[in-house]
């Protein structure tokens, strides 16, 4: 039997008398499980992500000759280890566990496992407090601006709504000419981010310059698309931050990402004294603790102790 979960694009309905009918998963089997689960998920990209996962945990079960419906703690640890050896990171092991854990959370609720067998098993220790994204400066901010505005209109637009308007990539990606508009002599752009919750970001001077060179007239169709009209690709998106931070000569510019600007626009706003709630409303976080943990590792380095004792030791 394949126990690999189905791809995203084989049919999930089929016509009954001329009507067409959903078709449910046989969730007697892994895969149905696998499938179930990630229709109740109601973020494509979150399926996707979630897919992945799952395809590498079928994989291990598979390899050992073993119906995942039957794995056991030892089946998981050893799976871990198998990861820890191919390189990945404690954070990457923890997400990989969490959707290891979700969908056997499910298979419990549909009786299909008595148990799930990642329960008791030891997690990675995660520092909460840290963020491994790697943050900008302002002179390295200002100068990826100025690269991307000479690059191209549609690399100016991105890294304007990723470092002026802290979107995410997802979401700059998604942003529809259509979605601008003025409230009270406010320039915005309605963004929908996780969880489908809409917000409103303001549309600042520095990002209506750059929607202005990218939209060309236009006043329908994604912002940032191809010259042939299609979506653009999210990791073309990535390569062009890359290329951009390489170009402006940002210290780790070989580390850098889209959510490196994201993260370098809360740093910033947090840094220049805005509350802490008006950077969350900007950045669409649920949670306040998520917003500060953009802050904490630069604010550590920014008043550390080691200043003072500096000072005191050079006679200042």
């Amino acid at each position: 039997m394949d126990l690999s979960p189905r791809s995203s694009d084989e049919p999930t309905s089929r016509v009954v008398s001329g009507r067409i009918v959903d078709t449910l998963p046989d969730t007697a089997h892994w895969p149905g499980v696998v499938e179930a689960w990630l229709s109740s998920r109601r973020s494509p990209r979150t399926r996707d992500g979630y897919r992945r996962e799952v395809r590498l945990w079928t994989d291990h079960c598979t390899a050992y000759g073993l119906d995942p419906l039957r794995a056991d703690r030892t089946v998981v640890e050893a799976y871990l280890r198998r990861r820890e050896e191919a390189g990945d990171s404690e954070r990457t092991l923890a997400r990989r566990l969490s959707a290891i854990t979700s969908v056997y959370r499910y298979a419990v609720s549909l009786g299909r496992v008595a148990t799930n067998p990642v329960e008791h098993v030891d997690r990675p220790r995660i520092d909460a407090t840290q963020s491994p994204t790697v943050g900008l400066s302002l002179e390295e901010a200002r100068r990826m601006l100025e690269v991307a505005e000479r690059e191209s209109p549609r690399t100016h637009a991105l890294v304007a709504l990723l470092l002026c308007g802290g979107l995410r990539v997802s979401e700059a990606l998604a942003a529809r000419a259509e979605h601008l508009g003025v409230d009270s002599g406010h320039r915005f752009l309605q963004v929908e981010g996780k969880g489908r919750k809409q917000r409103r970001v303001p549309v600042t001077p520095l990002m209506q310059h750059a929607m202005d060179r990218v939209l060309d007239g236009r006043d329908g169709g994604l912002l940032l698309r191809t010259a042939s009209g299609r979506p653009w690709d999210r990791s073309e998106a990535w390569r062009a931050v890359r290329r951009v931070a390489k170009a402006a000569e940002v210290a780790e510019s070989e580390k850098t990402s889209p959510h490196s600007l994201r993260h370098t626009a809360a740093t910033l706003l947090l840094s220049a004294g805005v509350s802490l709630a008006r950077v969350q409303a900007q950045l669409g976080h649920a949670d306040p603790r998520t917003t500060q943990l953009y802050n904490r590792r630069f604010g550590e380095l920014r008043g550390a102790a080691g200043y003072r004792l500096d000072d005191l030791l050079s006679g200042g």
